[in-house]
This record gives structure tokens, C-alpha cells and sequence, in this order.
């Protein structure tokens, strides 16, 4: 496949969209400066605090960046992830408090594989599960 039947998209303005869409719903992610990881690169490290966010996970920027792309007519249909963890809990704090229809994909050996939170947190957000 050749670059010029690749779509084009302009990621930085994709990225500035939806920071602008998603910024009236996120908790504030602080830099915090590591001293530690600096001394090890002989560099200046930063982290972004992205646990602080409501599932505590980047993975809730994305959810909430697709959910509030979606039409109306496409969040009656329902959303279904497939996700062994934090994306299904960022979908479920999204959809199942709006009373949409929602399904998260898990992994049939979850349990062994992933925290027993996330089967909770789904379970809190009234998302249906499904195993796979």
C-alpha cells in the first residue's frame, strides 16, 4: 500500500479537538517532576499524573473522547468494548450511569489475569459482560 491511498489526518489538530471537547469533564493531571528517572537519563522527566483522573487511568481521556463524539442515534444503539481492564472501567463510568446500553468484552480467565476491581467497577456501572 502506497502513501498516497493512506487517509491523511493532521494529528495535532485532532489532539487540540479533542483536548478542547474532552476538557470540561477531566480532572486536572498534574506534572510532577521525578528527580530519580532524571538522574538516570541525565535529563529532566516529568509525569503526568494521569491517575488522578476518575478511573484512574489515561485510558478515561480516550473513553470520554469517543463517547462524546458519538451521535445520538449511536449511543442509542449501545457501545461494546472489548478490553481486559481499563478501558472497559473508563466506558462503564461513562455509559452505565447514562443508562446507555453497554457491553464490556473481557477475557474468560479475568479474574487470574487483571484486578478484581475491574469485574466490580463493570459490575457497579451496570455493564454487561461478556467473555471471550
Amino acid at each position: 500500500m502506497t502513501n498516497e491511498m493512506q487517509p491523511q489526518f493532521d494529528v495535532p489538530q485532532l489532539v487540540l479537538e479533542a483536548a478542547e471537547r474532552c476538557r470540561d469533564h477531566l480532572s486536572p493531571t498534574p506534572l510532577e517532576y521525578s528527580m530519580y528517572l532524571s538522574k538516570q537519563i541525565d535529563g529532566e522527566v516529568w509525569l503526568k499524573l494521569d491517575s488522578m483522573q476518575r478511573t484512574s487511568s489515561f485510558k478515561f481521556r480516550g473513553a470520554l473522547n469517543k463517547i462524546l463524539t458519538l451521535t445520538e442515534e449511536e449511543l442509542e444503539q449501545g457501545v461494546v468494548t472489548a478490553s481486559t481492564g481499563n478501558y472497559a472501567l473508563a466506558m462503564a463510568a461513562l455509559v452505565g450511569p447514562a443508562d446507555a446500553d453497554d457491553a464490556a468484552g473481557q477475557p474468560a480467565d479475568l479474574p487470574e489475569r487483571s484486578p478484581q476491581h475491574v469485574a466490580q467497577t463493570s459490575d457497579r456501572h451496570r455493564s454487561e459482560k461478556a467473555s471471550f
